[in-house]
């Protein structure tokens, strides 16, 4: 096989199998505790909104983060005074996330599972 072929096929198989891996353009995310989560937009430029679960007497926290400290394909992570914000998606199309907050000294303080919201 000629340089030229070579090199088509290897730009070929390399585009297609990055073309392959879906980016999450945004979505919203809940489970049925009540939790939710909002990512809008992309790469360094995603956005979080998070809120906790309603409670009897009491509105929801929630959170708004902006520009992630990583972004790497359908991973992210958000810092917020001390605390982490971690989105890392358990399936290849980024319909369901493990969301993971940590506080100051590195400990979970809350690890859920969300789905994308019909």
């Amino acid at each position: 096989m000629n340089f030229k072929k070579t090199l088509f096929l290897a730009t070929m198989l390399i585009s297609g199998s990055l073309l392959a891996i879906p980016v999450l353009a945004g979505g919203t995310f809940v489970n049925d505790k009540g939790y939710e989560v909002s990512i809008t937009g992309h790469g360094y430029e995603a956005t979080y909104y998070g809120c906790t679960p309603k409670k009897r007497n009491r509105k929801r926290n929630c959170l708004y983060l902006e520009e992630p400290e990583t972004a790497e394909g359908n991973y992210f992570e958000w810092n917020n005074k001390g605390y982490r914000y971690e989105m890392e998606p358990l399936n290849r199309y980024a319909t369901k996330y493990r969301l993971k907050i940590y506080n100051h000294k590195g400990k979970v303080i809350l690890n859920q599972v969300l789905w994308e919201d019909d």
